[in-house]
C-alpha cells in the first residue's frame, strides 16, 4: 500500500506543482496547472480555498505534493460536500490515488462531520472510477451535461464521438454522479 499524507495544503506548497507533467490527452488538459510564478500560485490558492466554503488537502508522498482534493458545496445542515480531486500525471496508475481518497474521506467525515460525500466524473475516465469504486463510492445518477472544458468541442466530438455529442454550440457528455455515506466508510 503507498504511504501518502493527505493535510491542508499550504500557499507554499504550491509552488511545486509548478513541475508536475502535463496531461497529453486532450480531455484532461484542463487539469494541468500552468502556474509559474507567486502571482500565479496565490491566485490558484484563493480561488481553492474560500473560508467556510471550499477547503483544499494536499496529497504528499514523502513530502512531494502529487495531488489535491477538495471539499466544494459545504451543506453543514444537509451534512454534504462534493469532493474534487486533480493528481500529478506523473503518479497517477500507481495506487496513490485510492490511498489518498481514503484517507481524505477519514478526515473529512469528521472535520466537517459529513454524512455523505458525493463526486461527478466524466463517464470516459475509467481510472478515476475505478479509484472511486475501490475506496467505497457507488453510482447514484447519471447525467448529460456540457463538458467543463469546451476550448475545443468540435475536436472532442471528432475525436472522441462514442463519449461526446456537439449541440447548441458545446459538447456534451454523461457524467457519472457518486457518493459514499460515513456509515459506508466506517466499515
Amino acid at each position: 500500500m503507498p504511504d501518502v499524507e493527505v493535510r491542508p495544503l499550504r500557499l507554499r506548497d504550491v509552488a511545486q506543482m509548478a513541475q508536475w507533467g502535463k496531461h497529453e490527452d486532450l480531455r484532461f488538459q484542463a487539469y494541468n496547472f500552468i502556474g509559474r510564478n507567486v502571482s500565479d500560485f496565490l491566485s490558484w490558492y484563493l480561488m481553492k480555498r474560500q473560508p467556510f466554503r471550499k477547503w483544499v488537502y494536499g496529497v504528499f508522498a514523502d513530502q512531494l505534493l502529487i495531488g489535491y482534493i477538495t471539499v466544494k458545496q459545504y451543506n453543514r445542515e444537509q451534512k454534504s460536500a462534493e469532493m474534487g480531486i486533480s493528481f500529478n500525471p506523473d503518479w497517477t496508475s500507481k495506487g496513490f490515488g485510492t490511498e489518498a481518497v481514503k484517507r481524505y474521506l477519514e478526515l473529512v467525515f469528521e472535520r466537517f462531520d459529513l454524512e455523505r460525500v458525493w463526486l461527478k466524473t466524466a463517464s470516459f475516465n475509467a481510472r478515476a472510477i475505478r479509484c472511486y469504486e475501490k475506496a467505497g463510492f457507488v453510482t447514484y445518477d447519471l447525467q448529460r451535461e456540457p463538458y467543463e472544458d469546451q476550448a475545443m468541442p468540435i475536436t472532442l466530438v471528432n475525436q472522441w464521438p462514442e463519449w461526446f455529442e456537439y449541440h447548441d454550440e458545446l459538447a456534451w457528455m454523461d457524467y457519472i454522479y457518486m457518493e459514499i455515506e460515513k456509515r459506508d466508510n466506517e466499515k
